[in-house]
């Protein structure tokens, strides 16, 4: 199913359901305080929800369907100590186009990004997802498994 297919799906049932139920949700501190979140009118409200939070509960007074999405983002504002290994290892390394490891990479200049990945406590982990974030201000040149013109890429 294509993201078109699916944007028409949620814009139908946004018409159909418009109104047949209202929906709550709350956040839930550690010492079990709970704090109602106002959800603004519309079909995909959308929350900001504090740091504070605990869990989050969701209400609706109706029997019909819901769907909610939690979206995280942000970066850890203090890096561990320390190496943190729960099984899995990944290396990330830039390289230039001969496939040597860089310390620099001057604006416009293409390289490559190596990841590896394995399995430190068994032969393997069943369902991982790998994201890696690029620094700031890169942007992608090859975007399809196996378009890569470079020797180094593997998929």
């Amino acid at each position: 199913m294509s993201v078109a297919y699916t944007l028409l799906a949620l814009d139908a049932y946004a018409k159909v359901a418009a109104g047949a139920a209202k929906f709550g949700v709350s956040e839930v501190d550690k010492n079990g305080k709970e704090r109602v979140l106002t959800l603004p009118v519309g079909a995909m409200p959308k929350v900001n929800v504090s740091e504070s939070a605990a869990k989050l509960q969701f209400s609706k007074d109706a029997r019909t369907l819901a769907y909610y999405v939690i979206n995280e983002s942000g970066f850890d504002r203090n890096p561990p100590a320390a190496e943190i290994n729960q099984g899995i290892e990944i290396v990330r390394e830039f390289l230039d186009l001969k496939g040597n490891p860089l310390t620099r990479a001057k604006v416009g200049e293409e390289f490559l990004v190596r990841l590896r990945v394995r399995a430190t406590r068994r032969d393997r982990l069943p369902q991982i997802a790998v994201v890696d974030l690029l620094p700031g201000r890169c942007g992608t040149c090859v975007g399809i498994a196996g378009a890569c013109r470079h020797k180094q890429c593997r998929f």
